[in-house]
């Protein structure tokens, strides 16, 4: 898999005294016809999920962040989990995904940052973690956006506001032709969704990880 395809995805998995550790869930609509190779990646090691057909399969560790994979014939749902004395490279994790995958994310009270290239639907998923959308400079967007917390947008944006639910801010961005799907939810957590500057990731890599 080619990086110019890939889609990384760092998670921020939810940590504290007395908590049963950090757990999110990734499920991946595979397209048609086509396996998926992803690689999940912290500062303990690495985990590589291979998947055609029916058969998912872990190759590897990291640390002590776990992750268990089980696939239908169109889909596979990789489950990561840090206990909750992990270290902060223990707790946060990275993964790569070919950009034509549908992606489902969630991730609880851990946060959740996308970017790369997409071809295929997103939808992430928290209860108070934070969820960032990182958009291509000369890339279009149509995203749906639902929080009780902050929305941060570099681009136009309309906003509903209902006082009486949860999510109570329900906000709508529709940019650019063929633009890429995307479904942000958390209850309380903040959302952003930001333009990436040029060449803004271009010396990062999957180990050192994947902020502005």
């Amino acid at each position: 898999m080619s990086s110019a395809a890939a889609l990384l995805l760092a998670l921020a998995l939810a940590r504290g005294a007395g908590a049963a550790g950090g757990e999110s869930d990734l499920l991946w609509q595979l397209p048609a016809g086509e396996a998926c190779r992803l690689r999940l990646v912290n500062d303990a090691g690495a985990v590589e999920v291979l998947t055609g057909g029916t058969a998912a399969r872990l190759l590897g560790v990291a640390g002590r962040t776990r992750a268990e994979a089980t696939a239908t014939e169109d889909a596979i749902l990789l489950t990561v989990s840090a206990p909750p004395d992990a270290a902060p490279g223990e707790s946060r994790v990275i993964l790569e995904a070919p950009g034509a995958c549908e992606l489902f994310l969630r991730a609880g009270q851990g946060e959740i940052e996308v970017h790369g290239p997409r071809l295929g639907r997103l939808a992430a998923e928290t209860t108070t973690g934070d969820i960032t959308l990182w958009v291509g400079p000369s890339g279009g967007v149509a995203a749906e956006l639902a929080t009780s917390g902050e929305i941060t947008v570099d681009f136009s944006v309309t906003i509903d506001y209902f006082p009486h639910q949860e999510p109570a801010k329900h906000g709508k961005i529709t940019t650019g032709v063929g633009a890429s799907s995307a479904r942000l939810t958390s209850l309380q957590g903040a959302i952003r969704v930001l333009r990436l500057r040029p060449g803004q990731f271009e010396n990062r890599s999957l180990e050192t990880g994947v902020g502005p």
